[in-house]
């Protein structure tokens, strides 16, 4: 498992990818990207325009069927209160709760005759019926020899098929609206075969205000030619199918068709809030409507598959044209890549080489384009200069090897003879010759600082003490004509500087500047300038000087190796590189006054 983690970390780190492959990496997740981005934008915005429009399109046809629905059910509630009014019904009522036996036969034929004459007027009415008070709240049997009613067309009953169908019917019935006592039914209840009807029970009362004195309940039955939508799709749109539920704020579905074989309970209840809405729910876009102020919906669902096939099929295509196309693209990239990748692969192919440290390789260039042309000069002329530091680095190294096998030279040299003069001074001091004594011990401290335990570089203190040292040997030589002045602050006593700087300089300044001028007392000053990461030394001697021309060819004869001018100055000038950098080094200049002034640049740190 953990080689399998390391492999896949492997193949996803890109910081080890060439520059060929990551293009292609990159060119193929930017198509996948964007295909990506398209294809949700499509989904999006055709998931939003289809469901508006679809919305649109059944909110309108919801509308419509509850305008209908509640003109017809307004025309059934107005036949229904024309013949309670009727006082026949009151008559007949009467005399079946108030056991008028004698007044029964007439007021039965009475209310039989108005029932017919009441039914020619809805021709859809299957039956008519009023159940007197004392037989609706009895048993199928008590009802049977009580209550009258007209049956036409579609429904033959007998009293005893009624009896029982009333009570089941009446029991499973619902208040059309929340307070009231008009109560509705849509079953099969009395066809029995299948086909659902529109029951609608009337309370009848003693009187318009007498609402607590209940005499019987008036039954109209109707063949609702609304219904029969229900037993087949309701189409929304050409090539799209829903169901069409007609069902009460309870739940309960009084009518479904489609899929629906009998009348369900609807899980939603809870979110019929408002006379018309929309809602998604279990794959479904769901669209209410409430039939006027009737405790009524109608509810149309759409099946989300069945309303985004169409889209799906179109995206599907999409994807495969997208696959189709971005294949078709990474091929043409890759040919292109590999075609214009030929000339950098070639200078990685150089570069490889140079890694062999084979550096006599040169691109050819001729058959470039302009930017890998620039690519393969640019390398050639790395490559040149390369070669150039290289040559530069093996002769600086050979100086540097020959300075340091002239430094251990020189330190076994003053050893021997540093002991030796020690010697000397000591046999002068016990003869009483001071001068020589001076001289040699002036000798001998000047060869202990150049000794200096084999080290370099010294302090900038020890350095001037080297000078003093060497001036005293100088002017017991020239019957004391030189003067030697030094204004250095001591607090850049510790500045480190290479060991036996000054004196060459200054050996060149009494023997090319000050010795020349016979009689003449001849001075060298020594001064310090500080700077942030720098401090620069001047050496001034007031000699013959020297002319600008020779002056411009002693400075550039520091950076000339082929022409070189004085060996020991350039030999200092060059220790000073090699140990601090070429930023740091010797500069000479004419003074104003008379000799020669020399600026020696070296690191504060």
């Amino acid at each position: 498992m953990t080689k399998k983690i390391k492999k896949l970390h492997n193949l996803l780190n890109t910081s080890s990818w060439g520059f060929k492959r990551k293009l292609g990496f990159f060119v193929t997740l930017i198509l996948l990207v964007s295909s990506a981005v398209i294809l949700i934008i499509y989904s999006v915005t055709y998931v939003s325009s289809i469901t508006a429009r679809t919305k649109s399109i059944v909110t309108t046809q919801l509308h419509e069927l509850s305008v209908n629905y509640k003109y017809a059910l307004t025309q059934y509630c107005n036949l229904g209160t024309a013949i309670i009014l009727n006082e026949d019904v009151d008559v007949y009522c009467d005399s079946i709760n108030k056991d008028n036996i004698a007044e029964y036969p007439f007021a039965s034929d009475q209310m039989y005759n108005t029932l017919i004459r009441y039914k020619l007027v809805q021709p859809n009415c299957n039956f008519l019926a009023v159940i007197p008070e004392s037989s609706s709240k009895g048993s199928p049997d008590e009802i049977r020899f009580g209550g009258n009613y007209v049956s036409h067309g579609l429904f033959a009953m007998t009293s005893d098929n009624f009896g029982r169908m009333y009570v089941l019917d009446y029991a499973n019935s619902k208040p059309i609206r929340a307070g009231s006592k008009l109560r509705i039914s849509i079953n099969d209840v009395f066809s029995n075969t299948g086909d659902y009807s529109l029951s609608i029970y009337y309370p009848i009362f003693s009187g318009p205000s007498l609402y607590n004195n209940q005499k019987g309940v008036l039954l109209l039955n109707f063949s609702d030619t609304f219904l029969n939508q229900f037993d087949s799709r309701t189409t929304v749109d050409q090539d799209l199918s829903s169901e069409l539920i007609l069902a009460g704020s309870n739940g309960q579905a009084l009518k479904s068709g489609g899929r629906y074989a009998q009348p369900i309970k609807i899980k939603y209840s809870d979110k019929l809030l408002y006379s018309s809405g929309s809602f998604q729910q279990e794959g479904k876009l769901i669209n209410y409507q409430r039939v006027g102020d009737w405790d009524l919906y109608l509810i149309n669902e759409i099946s989300l598959f069945d309303l985004y096939q169409n889209g799906i099929q179109v995206a599907v295509i999409i994807v495969i044209l997208i696959l189709a196309m971005m294949t078709a693209t990474i091929l043409v990239i890759r040919r292109l890549t590999n075609k214009f990748y030929e000339p950098i692969d070639e200078v990685i192919s150089a570069m490889d080489t140079v890694v062999d440290k084979e550096l006599r390789l040169r691109i050819e260039t001729h058959s470039m384009d302009h930017d890998s042309k620039v690519l393969a000069e640019g390398f050639n002329s790395m490559i040149d200069d390369i070669d150039e530091l290289m040559t530069e680095v093996k002769r600086e190294q050979k100086l540097i090897d020959q300075i340091r096998l002239e430094a251990l030279q020189s330190q076994i040299k003053p050893h021997f003879l540093y002991n030796t003069l020690e010697c000397i001074r000591w046999q002068a001091m016990s003869e009483g010759n001071r001068e020589v004594a001076t001289m040699v011990n002036a000798l001998g401290g000047y060869y202990r600082i150049c000794l200096s335990k084999g080290e370099d570089i010294i302090s900038l203190k020890d350095e001037i003490e080297h000078i003093r040292l060497y001036m005293i040997i100088q002017n017991m030589r020239y019957d004391d004509i030189l003067d030697l002045q030094v204004n250095i602050p001591e607090e850049f006593n510790d500045i480190k500087i290479p060991k036996l700087t000054l004196q060459p300089l200054v050996e060149n300044a009494i023997y090319h500047g000050l010795r020349v001028e016979e009689g003449k007392r001849g001075s060298i000053y020594i001064t310090l300038e500080a700077y942030e990461d720098a401090v620069f030394l001047y050496l001034t001697d007031n000699g013959v000087g020297m002319t600008e021309e020779d002056i411009q060819r002693l400075n550039n004869s520091f950076h000339d190796e082929e022409h070189p001018v004085g060996y020991g100055v350039r030999n200092v000038n060059k220790r000073i590189e090699l140990l601090f950098g070429k930023q740091y080094g010797l500069n000479f200049q004419s003074n104003a006054n008379g000799g020669v002034i020399i600026t020696i640049g070296l690191p504060r740190n």
